[in-house]
Protein backbone atom coordinates (compact mmCIF):
# COMPACT_ATOMS: atom_id res chain seq x y z
CA UNK A 1 0.00 0.00 0.00
CA UNK A 2 1.40 3.49 -1.10
CA UNK A 3 0.11 6.72 0.47
CA UNK A 4 0.91 10.15 -0.36
CA UNK A 5 -0.02 13.28 0.67
CA UNK A 6 0.85 16.58 -1.28
CA UNK A 7 0.72 20.13 0.19
CA UNK A 8 -1.62 22.00 -3.04
CA UNK A 9 0.44 25.18 -2.13
CA UNK A 10 3.88 26.08 -2.61
CA UNK A 11 5.75 26.22 0.53
CA UNK A 12 8.80 28.68 1.17
CA UNK A 13 10.89 27.36 4.18
CA UNK A 14 14.02 27.93 5.90
CA UNK A 15 14.92 24.41 7.14
CA UNK A 16 17.80 23.50 9.52
CA UNK A 17 18.82 19.76 10.45
CA UNK A 18 17.34 16.14 10.00
CA UNK A 19 14.41 15.57 12.13
CA UNK A 20 14.82 12.10 14.11
CA UNK A 21 12.67 8.77 13.83
CA UNK A 22 9.69 8.94 15.80
CA UNK A 23 8.21 5.73 17.03
CA UNK A 24 5.37 4.98 19.07
CA UNK A 25 3.16 2.11 20.94
CA UNK A 26 -0.11 0.72 19.50
CA UNK A 27 -2.42 3.16 20.78
CA UNK A 28 -5.21 0.63 21.60
CA UNK A 29 -6.01 -2.73 20.90
CA UNK A 30 -7.87 -3.19 17.29
CA UNK A 31 -6.32 0.51 15.93
CA UNK A 32 -7.65 1.06 12.75
CA UNK A 33 -6.29 2.16 9.76
CA UNK A 34 -5.72 5.62 8.09
CA UNK A 35 -9.58 5.96 7.98
CA UNK A 36 -9.84 7.05 11.57
CA UNK A 37 -11.35 9.97 13.43
CA UNK A 38 -7.99 11.66 13.68
CA UNK A 39 -9.32 12.48 17.56
CA UNK A 40 -9.32 9.19 18.43
CA UNK A 41 -5.36 8.75 17.49
CA UNK A 42 -2.25 9.74 19.25
CA UNK A 43 -0.69 13.17 18.26
CA UNK A 44 3.28 13.06 17.86
CA UNK A 45 4.82 16.32 16.55
CA UNK A 46 7.72 16.25 14.05
CA UNK A 47 9.43 19.56 14.57
CA UNK A 48 10.77 20.13 10.97
CA UNK A 49 10.75 23.87 11.85
CA UNK A 50 14.25 23.99 12.48
CA UNK A 51 15.34 21.49 10.32
CA UNK A 52 18.08 22.42 6.97
CA UNK A 53 21.27 23.29 6.75
CA UNK A 54 24.37 21.28 6.32
CA UNK A 55 25.86 24.20 5.38
CA UNK A 56 26.11 25.94 8.53
CA UNK A 57 23.22 27.99 10.41
CA UNK A 58 24.07 31.67 10.73
CA UNK A 59 21.35 33.45 13.50
CA UNK A 60 18.46 34.95 12.06
CA UNK A 61 16.99 37.91 13.08
CA UNK A 62 14.50 40.66 12.43
CA UNK A 63 15.31 43.61 9.99
CA UNK A 64 18.35 45.27 11.94
CA UNK A 65 17.37 48.52 13.38
CA UNK A 66 18.78 51.43 12.47
CA UNK A 67 21.58 53.29 14.50
CA UNK A 68 23.16 56.51 14.87
CA UNK A 69 25.53 56.85 11.53
CA UNK A 70 28.80 58.34 11.02
CA UNK A 71 32.27 58.50 12.63
CA UNK A 72 35.99 59.24 12.48
CA UNK A 73 38.99 57.13 11.32
CA UNK A 74 42.08 58.86 12.53
CA UNK A 75 44.90 58.94 9.93
CA UNK A 76 47.98 56.62 11.70
CA UNK A 77 51.32 58.76 10.34
CA UNK A 78 52.15 60.87 7.65
CA UNK A 79 52.50 57.49 5.54
CA UNK A 80 48.87 57.01 4.85
CA UNK A 81 48.75 61.07 4.86
CA UNK A 82 51.11 60.96 1.99
CA UNK A 83 49.26 58.02 0.48
CA UNK A 84 46.49 60.60 0.15
CA UNK A 85 48.99 62.23 -2.69
CA UNK A 86 46.44 64.81 -3.37
CA UNK A 87 45.59 66.30 -0.24
CA UNK A 88 49.39 65.99 1.04
CA UNK A 89 50.55 68.42 -2.31
CA UNK A 90 47.63 70.53 -1.47
CA UNK A 91 49.49 71.26 1.83
CA UNK A 92 52.52 71.50 0.54
CA UNK A 93 51.66 73.82 -1.52
CA UNK A 94 50.20 75.92 0.64
CA UNK A 95 52.79 76.08 3.73
CA UNK A 96 54.98 77.07 0.96
CA UNK A 97 52.75 79.81 -0.15
CA UNK A 98 52.37 81.25 3.64
CA UNK A 99 55.88 81.03 4.41
CA UNK A 100 55.95 77.53 6.75
CA UNK A 101 56.50 73.73 6.32
CA UNK A 102 54.67 70.54 7.80
CA UNK A 103 55.85 70.06 11.09
CA UNK A 104 56.67 66.19 12.80
CA UNK A 105 54.05 63.57 11.70
CA UNK A 106 52.09 65.85 10.73
CA UNK A 107 48.48 64.25 11.58
CA UNK A 108 49.42 63.93 15.11
CA UNK A 109 49.36 66.59 18.16
CA UNK A 110 53.89 66.72 19.42
CA UNK A 111 52.49 67.11 22.78
CA UNK A 112 49.61 64.39 23.43
CA UNK A 113 50.68 61.87 20.12
CA UNK A 114 46.74 62.15 19.39
CA UNK A 115 45.72 61.60 16.19
CA UNK A 116 44.14 64.93 14.74
CA UNK A 117 43.62 64.76 11.19
CA UNK A 118 40.56 61.86 10.65
CA UNK A 119 38.51 60.37 7.56
CA UNK A 120 35.02 60.62 8.40
CA UNK A 121 31.84 58.76 6.84
CA UNK A 122 28.57 60.09 6.41
CA UNK A 123 24.88 59.76 7.62
CA UNK A 124 23.38 58.50 4.25
CA UNK A 125 23.20 54.49 3.35
CA UNK A 126 25.83 52.74 1.37
CA UNK A 127 24.49 50.77 -2.06
CA UNK A 128 25.53 47.46 -1.89
CA UNK A 129 25.78 46.68 -5.71
CA UNK A 130 25.68 43.17 -7.52
CA UNK A 131 29.20 42.29 -9.31
CA UNK A 132 27.83 39.66 -11.06
CA UNK A 133 24.77 36.95 -11.76
CA UNK A 134 23.50 34.86 -8.68
CA UNK A 135 24.48 31.29 -8.62
CA UNK A 136 21.74 29.07 -7.95
CA UNK A 137 21.89 25.49 -6.55
CA UNK A 138 18.71 23.26 -5.54
CA UNK A 139 19.36 20.18 -2.82
CA UNK A 140 16.47 17.96 -2.30
CA UNK A 141 16.15 17.50 1.66
CA UNK A 142 13.94 14.19 3.45
CA UNK A 143 12.86 14.04 6.69
CA UNK A 144 11.39 10.75 8.52
CA UNK A 145 9.03 9.52 11.05
CA UNK A 146 7.62 5.91 11.52
CA UNK A 147 4.80 4.50 13.39
CA UNK A 148 4.77 0.87 14.71
CA UNK A 149 1.41 -0.98 15.15
CA UNK A 150 -0.80 1.87 15.57
CA UNK A 151 -2.45 4.45 13.16
CA UNK A 152 -1.74 7.63 13.90
CA UNK A 153 -2.26 11.71 13.08
CA UNK A 154 1.06 13.28 12.89
CA UNK A 155 1.85 17.12 12.60
CA UNK A 156 4.63 18.39 10.76
CA UNK A 157 5.64 21.77 12.29
CA UNK A 158 7.93 24.23 9.47
CA UNK A 159 8.49 27.72 8.99
CA UNK A 160 7.81 29.03 5.91
CA UNK A 161 9.34 31.91 4.36
CA UNK A 162 12.73 32.99 3.25
CA UNK A 163 16.39 33.83 4.53
CA UNK A 164 19.05 36.41 3.27
CA UNK A 165 22.62 37.07 4.29
CA UNK A 166 24.98 39.47 3.32
CA UNK A 167 28.84 38.66 4.16
CA UNK A 168 31.48 41.13 2.94
CA UNK A 169 35.26 42.00 4.29
CA UNK A 170 37.34 44.95 3.77
CA UNK A 171 39.71 44.80 0.52
CA UNK A 172 40.99 48.60 0.95
CA UNK A 173 42.04 50.40 3.42
CA UNK A 174 42.27 54.16 3.84
CA UNK A 175 43.07 54.51 7.58
CA UNK A 176 44.49 51.12 8.75
CA UNK A 177 42.65 52.94 12.05
CA UNK A 178 43.02 49.64 14.25
CA UNK A 179 40.51 49.60 17.63
CA UNK A 180 38.51 52.70 16.05
CA UNK A 181 35.41 52.20 14.78
CA UNK A 182 32.70 54.35 13.16
CA UNK A 183 28.91 53.42 12.36
CA UNK A 184 28.28 52.78 8.82
CA UNK A 185 24.58 52.34 7.23
CA UNK A 186 23.74 49.65 4.28
CA UNK A 187 21.44 49.47 1.45
CA UNK A 188 20.89 46.04 -0.12
CA UNK A 189 19.14 46.29 -3.50
CA UNK A 190 17.03 43.61 -4.74
CA UNK A 191 18.92 40.05 -4.95
CA UNK A 192 17.43 37.21 -6.50
CA UNK A 193 13.99 37.99 -5.81
CA UNK A 194 14.70 38.85 -2.38
CA UNK A 195 13.32 42.56 -1.06
CA UNK A 196 15.51 45.56 -0.65
CA UNK A 197 16.85 45.98 3.08
CA UNK A 198 18.55 48.70 4.92
CA UNK A 199 20.92 47.80 8.17
CA UNK A 200 23.71 49.33 9.71
CA UNK A 201 26.87 47.99 11.93
CA UNK A 202 29.66 49.34 13.87
CA UNK A 203 33.10 48.42 11.69
CA UNK A 204 37.05 49.57 11.76
CA UNK A 205 38.89 50.49 8.46
CA UNK A 206 40.97 47.80 8.60
CA UNK A 207 41.90 45.14 5.19
CA UNK A 208 39.90 41.78 6.37
CA UNK A 209 36.75 43.72 9.01
CA UNK A 210 33.77 41.28 8.42
CA UNK A 211 30.42 42.90 7.76
CA UNK A 212 27.82 40.42 7.88
CA UNK A 213 23.98 40.47 8.51
CA UNK A 214 21.17 38.45 8.39
CA UNK A 215 17.93 39.07 7.42
CA UNK A 216 14.37 36.82 7.75
CA UNK A 217 11.07 37.00 7.10
CA UNK A 218 9.69 33.50 8.59
CA UNK A 219 6.80 31.96 9.93
CA UNK A 220 5.60 29.19 11.69
CA UNK A 221 3.16 26.44 10.39
CA UNK A 222 2.09 23.47 10.24
CA UNK A 223 0.16 20.18 8.45
CA UNK A 224 -1.12 17.39 9.88
CA UNK A 225 -1.37 13.54 8.30
CA UNK A 226 -2.58 10.48 9.53
CA UNK A 227 0.06 8.19 9.05
CA UNK A 228 -1.64 4.39 8.66
CA UNK A 229 -0.31 1.23 10.59
CA UNK A 230 3.17 0.18 10.06
CA UNK A 231 4.18 3.03 7.92
CA UNK A 232 6.75 4.81 7.46
CA UNK A 233 6.48 8.98 6.40
CA UNK A 234 8.44 10.95 4.91
CA UNK A 235 9.04 14.69 4.25
CA UNK A 236 10.34 15.91 1.36
CA UNK A 237 11.40 19.03 -0.58
CA UNK A 238 13.52 21.29 -2.53
CA UNK A 239 16.26 23.74 -0.85
CA UNK A 240 17.03 26.92 -3.25
CA UNK A 241 20.08 29.42 -2.33
CA UNK A 242 21.07 31.97 -4.84
CA UNK A 243 24.27 33.57 -3.88
CA UNK A 244 25.22 37.16 -5.51
CA UNK A 245 28.69 38.38 -5.78
CA UNK A 246 28.51 42.32 -4.24
CA UNK A 247 30.51 44.78 -3.42
CA UNK A 248 30.46 48.43 -1.79
CA UNK A 249 32.04 51.59 -1.37
CA UNK A 250 31.93 53.79 2.00
CA UNK A 251 32.98 57.62 1.08
CA UNK A 252 35.04 59.26 3.23
CA UNK A 253 35.65 63.08 4.42
CA UNK A 254 39.00 64.52 5.64
CA UNK A 255 37.91 66.22 9.05
CA UNK A 256 40.36 67.88 12.28
CA UNK A 257 43.57 69.52 11.44
CA UNK A 258 47.08 68.94 11.06
CA UNK A 259 50.20 70.38 12.03
CA UNK A 260 52.87 73.46 10.88
CA UNK A 261 55.13 75.89 11.58
CA UNK A 262 56.29 79.00 10.34
CA UNK A 263 59.68 79.50 9.33
CA UNK A 264 60.28 82.13 10.83
CA UNK A 265 58.81 81.52 14.16
CA UNK A 266 59.11 77.52 14.66
CA UNK A 267 57.03 75.84 16.64
CA UNK A 268 53.95 73.43 15.82
CA UNK A 269 50.83 75.04 15.16
CA UNK A 270 47.60 73.49 14.16
CA UNK A 271 46.21 74.03 10.86
CA UNK A 272 41.73 73.66 10.64
CA UNK A 273 40.74 71.84 7.24
CA UNK A 274 37.52 74.15 7.28
CA UNK A 275 39.73 77.16 6.57
CA UNK A 276 40.68 75.65 2.98
CA UNK A 277 37.34 75.58 1.93
CA UNK A 278 37.64 79.26 0.41
CA UNK A 279 41.21 78.58 -1.35
CA UNK A 280 41.08 77.47 -5.25
CA UNK A 281 41.19 73.69 -6.44
CA UNK A 282 39.86 72.46 -2.73
CA UNK A 283 36.83 70.54 -3.56
CA UNK A 284 38.13 68.61 -5.97
CA UNK A 285 41.31 67.48 -3.64
CA UNK A 286 39.23 66.79 -0.47
CA UNK A 287 37.65 63.50 -2.53
CA UNK A 288 40.04 61.25 -1.06
CA UNK A 289 39.52 57.38 -2.02
CA UNK A 290 36.72 55.22 -0.35
CA UNK A 291 36.83 52.05 1.90
CA UNK A 292 36.10 49.05 -0.19
CA UNK A 293 34.24 45.98 0.50
CA UNK A 294 33.70 42.98 -1.21
CA UNK A 295 31.57 39.86 -0.65
CA UNK A 296 28.34 37.61 -0.99
CA UNK A 297 24.66 38.05 -0.30
CA UNK A 298 22.65 34.48 -0.46
CA UNK A 299 18.89 33.86 -0.40
CA UNK A 300 17.53 30.60 0.74
CA UNK A 301 14.60 29.45 0.24
CA UNK A 302 12.74 25.65 0.27
CA UNK A 303 9.93 24.98 -1.76
CA UNK A 304 7.78 21.60 -3.51
CA UNK A 305 6.68 20.07 0.33
CA UNK A 306 5.04 16.44 -0.49
CA UNK A 307 4.12 14.11 2.69
CA UNK A 308 4.92 10.38 1.55
CA UNK A 309 3.83 7.31 3.47
CA UNK A 310 5.05 3.79 2.50
CA UNK A 311 4.99 0.25 4.57
CA UNK A 312 7.66 -0.79 6.80
CA UNK A 313 9.66 -3.56 5.45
Amino acid sequence: MHFKFHILHVLLAVVTTLASEVVTTPAAAGAVGASANSTDLPNIYLDFGSLLDTDGDPTDKALSPRIALGGCFPLQSKDKLMKLSAVYNYMLKWAKDVGAYLYGDVVSDPTTGEKTLKACTGNTLVKIQPKGPPTCRVVAKASRGKIINATAEVTLGFKTGTSRTTSMSVTRSVTDSVGVSASVGFEVGVVSGSASTEFSVAMTDEVGTSVQDTVSDETEDTIKLIVPRNHTCHLTFNVTTCTTPVSAEIPLTLSGYFWFSKSFYPGPEKFYLDYFKSRSGWDTVKKIPTIELDGTSSVRSSSDWDGVCTPVQ
